[in-house]
């Protein structure tokens, strides 16, 4: 097995992916099978269309925007000129892509992107051992039902919202050949033993719950317990940190330290939360939200410290591990999420240096990601905001 990592910050398109795409190929003594790819702002998807056309034929590519920057074991990166890649070789290991613009009908769309995957690895109506995608922030949920409804349950996903600009939701959604600005991409992956995934927040429940009474929209709730969402939450805020609940959008540190947090089961009388970054607060007293929400859930006030978050990555890298029980260790791809990425702007080494330790100084790519999804400890599929998302590979 053989995994390497390679980048470039020149903004660009096509001497970035060629510079990049030739260090990985030095690096891996041959051309990789797979190569997936993390960008900046910068790379608008028409060059990147052109450049990934001119890899050559037969390498699978997979990829999207990475919010702000990432990181390889060798450096951390930030700036929208970025443009990492991952790259592998290895034996045994099947993998089909395909790609689709975000449409209306999602789940449709979900369903249909799924099936041109398996016939890109000449596997239809077969169960993948794992399942990735990437997708444009926005539809999370509607994609997971559909991969759900196709796979069952038991299938390990690995899903980051894939945006270099939160504002414009440019996504640069990579499928082999095709890119789209925004849109969902597929990858089904063949190859039991071979990887390992996990799905961690880091984040502790407060003594601060309710139950959502009332929304406007799948990610706006009106009411908690029957009063104004926002008036609840100034409330647990204020209690819990002796503040006001700060105005403005997800990215403020006020914001990042007490997301709320859904209920999603238990493992061992261990009750086990998703977490949702709060957007903002409405003029009618609502709370905007970054992942749908149902009424009648229950929901709490999470609370985050700096030292876990900082560690966050590298404990889902060790749980990845353990899960498998991996000897060896070859290389691995992490989702973190951006509004943590900014929240430890000034701690951005620490979480390099656990990174590289629990790597063993094995190849990686962290990508800066806009919502991530996996599976939690007690095999529930779910989306969720400033989570970590790692799939390890190795033997």
């Amino acid at each position: 097995m053989a995994i390497q990592s390679a980048y470039s910050e020149n903004p660009k398109t096509e001497a970035a992916v060629q510079d990049a795409f030739a260090c990985l190929c030095e690096k891996l003594r041959g051309t990789p099978d797979l190569v997936i790819i993390a960008h900046g702002a910068v790379h608008t998807t028409e060059a990147l269309a052109q450049a990934v056309k001119a890899l050559p034929d037969g390498v699978r590519v997979f990829g999207g925007g990475a919010c702000g920057g990432l990181m390889t074991e060798e450096q951390v990166l930030t700036g929208d000129a970025v443009l990492g890649m991952l790259g592998l070789r290895v034996p045994g290991l099947q993998v089909g892509i395909a790609a689709a613009s975000q449409d209306q009908d999602m789940y449709a769309t979900v369903q249909q992107t799924v099936q041109r995957a398996l016939a890109d690895v000449g596997r239809s109506g077969e169960i993948p051992d794992a399942v990735v995608f990437l997708s444009t922030p926005g539809s999370e949920e509607t994609i997971l039902t559909g991969l759900k409804d196709i796979f069952g349950p038991h299938v390990p996903f690995y899903g980051a919202g894939a945006c270099s600009n939160l504002e414009t939701l440019q996504s640069g959604i990579i499928g082999n050949s095709q890119v789209y600005e925004r849109g969902l991409a597929v990858a089904v992956i063949f190859g039991d033993g071979l990887k390992s995934m996990s799905f961690h927040s880091g984040f502790v429940p407060s003594a601060h719950s309710g139950r959502v009474t009332a929304l406007d929209g799948p990610r706006c709730i009106l009411e908690i317990d029957g009063q104004p969402a926002s008036t609840v939450y100034s409330n647990w805020y204020r209690a819990q940190f002796g503040a006001e609940f700060p105005h403005g959008d997800a990215m403020q540190d006020g914001l990042t330290l007490a997301p709320l947090g859904r209920s999603v089961g238990k493992l061992d009388h261990l009750e086990l939360f998703a977490l949702t970054a709060i957007a903002d607060r409405t003029k009618e007293g609502g709370l905007r939200v970054l992942t749908d929400m149902a009424v009648g859930q229950d929901i709490r006030m999470m609370l985050g410290m700096r030292a876990t978050m900082a560690a966050r990555p590298a404990r889902a890298i060790n749980t990845a591990i353990d899960l498998q029980k991996f000897q060896r260790i070859d290389g691995a791809l992490v989702a973190f999420c951006a509004f943590l990425a900014r929240f430890l702007r000034d701690d951005l080494a620490a979480v390099h240096k656990n990174m590289c330790v629990s790597m063993m100084g094995r190849p990686f790519m962290l990508v800066f990601s806009c919502g991530e999804q996996g599976v939690m400890q007690n095999n529930q599929v779910v989306n969720g905001n400033l989570m970590v998302s790692a799939m390890v590979f190795g033997t």
